[in-house]
């Protein structure tokens, strides 16, 4: 009904459900699931994707002829000691698995953290040292596109 309304008001907007993977984790059966995610009005597809690991729904996209993209993305400061190779790597994984889009989660500009998880996963110049690598890593790969 959301969806519904979202787009009478907008016919052009894009819409998500806005979940963290339309079918793993989600309590939903595959009928549920392809009546929700099936429905006209909804656009797109999210999933998220820490650490490397995430419930991967590009298969359930495609089969309904819908984009995806990696909402939310990072890796652990703490774990790994290269995340430019890291998020190197799962660009690549994700974009070849046909994935539209890739979101950094805790990207800020602001010089102090903003207390949204950017201790752990951000990429920021106030917390990490590596906001430099994760810059050249999402230039350089988004002039691949």
């Amino acid at each position: 009904d959301m969806a519904s309304g979202i787009r009478a008001a907008d016919p052009n907007h894009m819409i998500a459900v806005g979940e963290i993977s339309a079918m793993a984790g989600s309590g939903m059966t595959q009928a549920q699931a392809q009546t929700l995610y099936g429905d006209p009005d909804i656009s797109f597809l999210t999933i998220r994707s820490y650490d490397g690991s995430s419930y991967d729904d590009t298969g359930f996209a495609a089969s309904l002829n819908k984009p995806i993209i990696v909402e939310e993305a990072g890796f652990d400061s703490s774990k790994y000691s290269d995340r430019p190779a890291a998020t190197a790597s799962d660009l690549s994984s994700w974009f070849g698995k046909g994935v539209r889009g890739y979101l950094q989660w805790g990207y800020m500009a602001s010089a102090t953290d903003n207390g949204d998880g950017d201790g752990i996963h951000g990429m920021d110049k106030a917390i990490h040292n590596d906001w430099a690598g994760l810059y050249s890593t999402y230039q350089s790969f988004g002039a691949t596109l």
